[in-house]
């Protein structure tokens, strides 16, 4: 990538984010990268914009696919500005003001904002790895040598299993947002 746009979303925008991105920094998920990737590519432009460039009428391509940015812009008469990134419901605002203010990186130019431009969520198959291996340490310190043995695969015949057969549910939690099921007529339903 030799031009791009940074939008860096500053302490107070991932805090306002609470605990839900703090599965990009768990332990059991530092060996699998997507998400923080796609996390990034959502905050980044693989053009060089100017403010004198950011405005409503153009709708810019972030890395991510399918994931468009346009802008909103107040010019004051001192030339300050005020400008503020908006990608689908998310509305962020640049933290600089004035031309001077801009920070060059490379080939390209970062601004920090005020909002987080996407609601990252874990994709179901990197939420069931972390889930599994996070049962699986517990049933390991548990120590039961029965357990650790049905899940390594090994079962015996008694009275409650006649035949031998292995067969294991596990249930792991997950929350929903109230705002993905929709309004309760729809939940009704």
């Amino acid at each position: 990538m030799h031009h791009q746009t940074w939008f860096l979303p500053n302490d107070q925008a991932f805090a306002s984010m609470g605990s839900s991105l703090s599965f990009l920094f768990d332990q059991f998920y530092t060996n699998n990268t997507n998400d923080i990737n796609e996390f990034i590519r959502t905050h980044v432009s693989p053009l060089v914009l100017f403010p004198s460039s950011m405005d409503s009428t153009k709708k810019i391509t972030t890395l991510t696919e399918n994931k468009w940015i346009t802008f909103r812009k107040i010019v004051q008469p001192d030339h300050s500005f005020q400008v503020d990134v908006i990608c689908g419901r998310y509305v962020a605002r640049i933290l600089i003001s004035r031309s001077e203010e801009i920070r060059l990186y490379g080939n390209g130019v970062v601004y920090p904002i005020s909002t987080i431009l996407t609601s990252q969520t874990r994709s179901a198959a990197d939420e069931l790895s972390q889930s599994y291996q996070y049962f699986m340490n517990l049933v390991q310190q548990s120590g039961d040598p029965e357990l650790m043995s049905i899940l390594q695969g090994t079962t015996n015949m008694n009275m409650f299993n006649p035949q031998g057969s292995l067969n294991i549910t596990i249930l792991i939690p997950q929350q929903i947002s109230i705002q993905q099921l929709g309004n309760s007529q729809e939940l009704s339903m």
